[in-house]
């Protein structure tokens, strides 16, 4: 399956299936990506991988609401993982680069431990500590306190 500079809008949101849409909020993505998807089936094993090429995506990660925009680069999603060497943006008016490799899925509820990620990021100088970092203090939906 492939999708050639899809709009990341609620248009999409509404389509993605329930199963998936919690990732999907996580992000709330908006902007363009093309996407190249294979699911396969062998041996009753379903199999999943997609390369998504961001075209200027924006983010808002619901852990940590500050905007990040203007995305560009390659994310692989193979074996439930995500991962990039390369995604490059903006966060207020600095350029970004970010490499990345975490789990997609939740992390489990059955006392297991959480999946093992690595997540790196670095800025051309120093974010400004402006309202919109001030106000990403606070996870999205979460009270804000003091």
């Amino acid at each position: 399956m492939k999708g050639a500079s899809s709009a990341c809008d609620d248009r999409i949101a509404s389509a993605v299936p329930a199963k998936f849409r919690s990732a999907w909020d996580r992000l709330r993505p908006a902007g363009r990506i093309d996407v190249d998807a294979l699911i396969g089936h062998e041996d009753g094993v379903w199999t999943k991988s997609a390369t998504l090429t961001c075209k200027g995506l924006d983010v808002r990660f619901d852990k940590f609401p500050y905007p990040v925009t203007q995305l560009t680069g390659l994310v692989t999603v193979r074996d439930d993982r995500a991962f990039s060497n390369d995604v490059r943006g903006r966060i207020g008016p600095r350029q970004i680069q970010c490499q990345f490799d975490m789990p997609i899925k939740p992390k489990p509820t059955d006392g297991r431990l959480p999946e093992p990620f690595r997540f790196q990021c670095q800025t051309d100088d120093a974010i400004p500590i402006d309202e919109a970092l001030l106000s990403s203090l606070t996870p999205r939906g979460a009270t804000q306190t003091g």
